[in-house]
């Protein structure tokens, strides 16, 4: 099953409003790592991944609360592709 036009752009929404939080999630992170404890080398992609998997976990929750069952493996490959779309065209840069 694909998603529809409806919950796709919903979810575009999602992923947007998720992606605006970058900068308070790389503070958040900073503040949270003071002794390195993580010990994570680069801390963008840290902070990148960890934004991933945020989104990942809110579609997932999105589509499971709105249709009341889980996705399908093609809704869910579908949500990857978009999400990671919208992180490519989102550049990469200094935050916090």
């Amino acid at each position: 099953m694909s998603l529809d036009t409806t919950t796709k752009a919903l979810i575009e929404q999602l992923i947007d409003r998720k992606l605006a939080m970058i900068p308070v999630v790389a503070s958040m992170i900073r503040l949270s790592n003071k002794e390195n404890r993580l010990s994570y080398t680069n801390e963008t992609d840290f902070i990148y991944g960890f934004v991933y998997c945020e989104i990942l976990t809110s579609c997932l929750s999105f589509i499971t609360s709105n249709y009341a069952r889980i996705p399908e493996e093609e809704e869910m490959n579908e949500v990857k592709n978009i999400i990671s779309l919208r992180m490519l065209n989102k550049k990469p840069q200094e935050h916090g």
